[in-house]
């Protein structure tokens, strides 16, 4: 095959050569007339320049018409931590009449992103999926992946899961929950107290009592724009504290991305 192809090219080249020897070139060259150029000969030149031009420009527009639309019209998510880190998810009971004694403490804490549209047009049927959560122990080298349920996050308090984020609007998604220990009564009347855990939302299980840090990858879906993806590390020393100052040096979160 090669052999076909270099034969060929010689073969171009030597025609060529041929063709230039026998015909003169002074055929070729044009025949140019010192005429002087008329007020009309100048207008049909501006004319057909700037028919040339508008032909240009509108072949231009429509093979790169998404593009060029996209350039003011796009969707432009980022994301962020809240300044508050985590929730204190207070005890409903306090302040009940009927319950004195309750001591003012979390329930529970919720971590939450806030995932912000600073484009110029909504995102339309926005949802988040946890694409893999990984767990390194802080006595361990090497980490382990979790299963993950796959299906869309809810988007804060409510049960939707898909939704449209307005240009500049904001919306918060809870990514994590951190449940303390509960107390149980056995059959014979005694009481033992659970550990604290720790709930990642997308993932199947629930973390009981441990320490070491969790990397989390989501990716967020729209109808209307590409897919983004960001990543969070979440890092926990197992402990439950029931007052927001004390939890803080117990878990962090970091967004990377």
């Amino acid at each position: 095959m090669k052999y076909k192809i270099g034969l060929g090219i010689i073969l171009m080249i030597i025609l060529g050569y041929l063709i230039g020897q026998w015909i003169p070139i002074e055929y070729l060259r044009p025949t140019i007339e010192n005429k002087p150029i008329e007020t009309k000969d100048y207008y049909s030149l501006v004319v057909q320049i700037i028919a040339a031009v508008a032909t240009f420009l509108a072949v231009i527009a429509a093979l790169f018409r998404e593009e060029i639309r996209r350039l003011w019209e796009y969707v432009k998510i980022d994301y962020s931590i809240p300044e508050e880190k985590f929730i204190e998810v207070l005890n409903p009971n306090i302040g009940n009449a009927g319950v004195v004694s309750t001591p003012i403490e979390a329930e529970k804490y919720r971590c939450e992103i806030e995932v912000m549209n600073n484009g110029t047009i909504s995102s339309h049927s926005s949802e988040i999926i946890v694409e893999s959560v990984n767990f390194k122990h802080k006595d361990l080298n090497s980490s382990q992946p979790l299963e993950t349920i796959g299906t869309p996050l809810f988007w804060g308090s409510t049960q939707e899961q898909r939704i449209t984020i307005p240009p500049k609007g904001k919306k918060r998604i809870i990514i994590l929950e951190v449940i303390p220990p509960d107390t149980e009564s056995s059959p014979d009347g005694s009481e033992t107290e659970s550990l604290p855990s720790l709930s990642i939302m997308g993932v199947k299980t629930e973390i009981v009592n441990n320490t070491g840090t969790w990397s989390a990858t989501y990716l967020l879906h729209s109808t209307n724009s590409k897919p983004k993806r960001f990543y969070v590390d979440i890092k926990w020393n197992g402990q439950w504290h029931g007052r927001k100052t004390e939890m803080n040096k117990c878990l962090t979160i970091e967004l990377k991305g």
